[in-house]
């Protein structure tokens, strides 16, 4: 066990959890008050605390902001979480429970920690990953399993007025797995969505059979 699992394990000993969150962040280490690289040597930080089970389903709203899929740091997950940070806020602000970005082209982006489907009757579609969205883990699984399953998944640009159109709506990341989208700005979508419910049961099942995949 390295120093940096050490610090963990003596964090959470003797205390037991049904659900953990860890985030692992290395970092360049020391640097210069500027923009300038940092010089070193690398910092390593591993941090864990207990969480509940997400719920099943969610809601969402579209901030009014937009994330850049033409800028530097364009699918890479940083420390820089001010933009998440804001939207999270807009959308609590407004009783739901997660943000949804358009790009600059207006194109639907993603969420604040979530990658998005939208289901056309047996089609699923999530926006590619040119359009800005972060390559989450939770989406990569999801693609490679459910097109496995004979799924028919599209990556695509989506406008919001077509996501908006969908017959379902779901979201994933490593904390929710899938989690059903209930409400989306102004529109409502039913609790009856089979596509959905068939890919929650098969994320499940695939994960459970590898817990390393």
């Amino acid at each position: 066990m390295g120093r940096a699992a050490e610090g963990v394990a003596a964090v959470l000993e003797g205390r037991t959890y049904d659900l953990g969150k860890l985030r692992i962040t290395y970092t360049g280490g020391l640097g210069p008050l500027g923009s300038h690289a940092a010089y070193g040597p690398t910092t390593l930080i591993v941090a864990a605390e207990p969480i509940e089970p997400a719920s099943p389903t969610g809601t969402l709203v579209t901030t009014p902001w937009r994330r850049n899929e033409h800028g530097a740091l364009t699918g890479v997950k940083s420390t820089s979480y001010a933009e998440n940070v804001r939207g999270l806020a807009y959308a609590a602000a407004l009783g739901a429970t997660e943000a949804i970005f358009l790009n600059t082209a207006g194109k639907v982006c993603e969420g604040t920690g979530t990658n998005l489907f939208c289901v056309f009757g047996d089609r699923v579609i999530t926006p590619p990953l040119a359009s800005g969205p972060l390559a989450g883990i939770t989406r990569a699984l999801l693609l490679e399993w459910a097109e496995a399953a004979g799924y028919l998944i599209e990556q695509r640009d989506l406008t919001l007025p077509e996501a908006l159109t969908a017959d379902e709506v779901f979201i994933t990341s490593a904390l929710r797995d899938l989690q059903a989208v209930t409400r989306w700005d102004a529109v409502a979508f039913g609790s009856d969505q089979p596509v959905t419910r068939q890919l929650v049961a098969l994320f499940a099942e695939r994960a459970g059979a590898d817990t390393d995949p």
